[in-house]
C-alpha cells in the first residue's frame, strides 16, 4: 500500500481534465451567480418604476445596471468562494464534486481567485461609479464582510443556525434598502417630463 501523498498524485492523476475556465466557473457556484443577476436586474426594475418618471435614459440605467451586476457577480465569487475554501475537509464527504474538494483548484489559488474578485468588485466601485457610490458600497461591502463572518474562524456564524439565517436577512435587507435608495434616485435614469398647461 503506498503513502498518503502517493495515492494523493495517483489520485489527482485519474482526474478528468477540466480546462482552468471551467475549474473557475464551477468555484464561482454558477447558481448563485444566475440568481445574483436576476436579483440586481429585478431590483433595478423595480427601481425606475418610481411615481412621475416618463421616459427611461437608457444609457444611464444601462450604465448603472452593469455596473451593479459586475460588482455582485464579483463579490458573490469572493463569498461563495470563502465558504469552499473553509468547508474543504466537510465538502470532501458532502459536495466531492465541488474543485476543491476534487483537486482541481489549489488552496493558494482559490484564495487568488477570492481576493481579486473581491478587490475588482469593491474598488473600481469606489473609484470610477459614475453614481451615488453610497448604496452600491453598502451592498458590495457589507454581503462580503457578512460572507466572511458566515464562513471565516474566529466568527464562523454558518455554525448557529439563528445566525446563520441572520446573515441572509440582512443580506436581503441590504438589498431591500439599496432598492429604496434607487427608487429615490430614478432621476438619475429617467427624464421628468412635465405637461404645462398654456
Amino acid at each position: 500500500m503506498g503513502t498518503a501523498s502517493e495515492v494523493d498524485v495517483a489520485s489527482k492523476l485519474a482526474l478528468p481534465h477540466k480546462n482552468f475556465a471551467r475549474v473557475v466557473w464551477d468555484f464561482s457556484r454558477p447558481h448563485t451567480i444566475i440568481g445574483s443577476v436576476l436579483s440586481v436586474i429585478s431590483l433595478h426594475l423595480f427601481a425606475i418604476t418610481a411615481p412621475g418618471t416618463t421616459m427611461l435614459n437608457l444609457s444611464a440605467f444601462g450604465v448603472a445596471l452593469a455596473w451593479a451586476i459586475v460588482c455582485a457577480v464579483l463579490v458573490n465569487i469572493f463569498v461563495t468562494g470563502l465558504n469552499q475554501i473553509y468547508d474543504v475537509e466537510i465538502d470532501k464527504i458532502n459536495k466531492p464534486y465541488l474543485p476543491i474538494a476534487a483537486g482541481y483548484l489549489s488552496l493558494p489559488a482559490a484564495w487568488t481567485i477570492c481576493v481579486v474578485s473581491l478587490v475588482l468588485g469593491i474598488v473600481p466601485s469606489i473609484m470610477a461609479y459614475p453614481f451615488d457610490k453610497a448604496p452600491l458600497l453598502a451592498v458590495t461591502v457589507g454581503s462580503a464582510l457578512l460572507g466572511t463572518a458566515y464562513s471565516a474562524p474566529p466568527l464562523r456564524l454558518k455554525r448557529f443556525p439563528l445566525f446563520a439565517a441572520l446573515c441572509i436577512i440582512v443580506v436581503s435587507i441590504l438589498h431591500v434598502v439599496w432598492v429604496l435608495y434607487l427608487r429615490s434616485q430614478a432621476h438619475l435614469w429617467v427624464v421628468q417630463v412635465c405637461i404645462c398647461e398654456s
